[in-house]
């Protein structure tokens, strides 16, 4: 909601449909002052100046980055958050990590004081969903899972970051809308299969991952302790799960191709990459 508030304030300012605005290319110079007030963390978009939206009769989901969508006053209230479903309660545990591996397993560099900082985010989501869970009225955990969102994506992850991508991210974004799955559920299905995918491009990154997350040894056990998280928070891990059937791989490929080139990594993920790639997500 918070994104579409940012997209509502640009809009009412720019001379022209604001979905011009959606394409990672333009940005808005000027919107309205916004005031939020929690009611679900995930996205962190009340501490930063980003928004996504869907396009429905385009069946796309872009946004932008502007310092004017900055939100002036954001409320984060964790009794708010007392009553949110088990169900989102885990998509948006897996969207912020989302937010934190995106760029810790892309990046090319990230300082020391900056990879702690983002392992500390991971271990404290991971921690707290497995309590808030079991007691959804715990207001520490509960304000510490939704600081963790808040900080996984207002620029702190990023510091002295090199090279990083949001990969996960862009192929989540057609999944969702064409789909119309929550965010959160269509990055559990992504991730498993990404990380095992992507882990022999970053292999240090990954056996760091493993130790400092989760206390065990080899990449792929931390790729597969991280699924096994998932799995056991209930959310889903399959195209199965969230409703995509097989016949529907190659137009999704397709439609993730399209966002890929707008990004230029078309080299990375080539059409039969991504095929290949939601292919083992079934």
């Amino acid at each position: 909601m918070i994104d579409s508030a940012k997209v509502i304030a640009a809009g009412v300012v720019y001379d022209g449909d604001v979905w011009d605005l959606c394409n990672y290319q333009n940005s808005p110079d000027a919107a309205l002052k916004i005031f939020d007030i929690l009611t679900l963390s995930a996205a962190g978009s009340e501490t930063n100046c980003s928004a996504v939206i869907t396009n429905e009769e385009t069946t796309e989901k872009f946004g932008f980055s502007s310092p004017a969508a900055y939100p002036s006053v954001s409320v984060i209230n964790p009794d708010l958050q007392s009553t949110v479903t088990s169900h989102y309660l885990a998509y948006s545990a897996v969207d912020i990590c989302s937010h934190c591996l995106d760029l810790y397993f892309t990046a090319s560099y990230i300082p020391e004081m900056t990879a702690d900082h983002i392992e500390n985010i991971l271990k404290t989501v991971i921690r707290t969903t497995d309590i808030l869970l079991k007691n959804p009225s715990d207001y520490e955990a509960r304000s510490e899972f939704i600081w963790a969102a808040s900080v996984a994506l207002n620029g702190s992850t990023r510091i002295g970051v090199e090279g990083n991508r949001f990969d996960t991210h862009l192929i989540e974004h057609s999944m969702s809308a064409l789909y119309d799955i929550p965010h959160g559920a269509g990055l559990a299905v992504v991730l498993p299969a990404w990380t095992s995918w992507h882990m022999s491009m970053n292999p240090q990154r990954y056996e760091r991952f493993a130790r400092n997350v989760f206390g065990v040894q080899r990449g792929e056990e931390g790729v597969e302790a991280f699924r096994n998280w998932i799995v056991k928070i209930d959310a889903p891990v399959s195209l199965k799960e969230v409703h995509i059937p097989e016949n529907g791989i190659h137009p999704l490929a397709a439609h993730i191709f399209r966002t890929i080139q707008m990004a230029g990594m078309q080299e990375l993920y080539p059409i039969e990459t991504l095929t290949d790639l939601l292919s083992s997500m079934r």
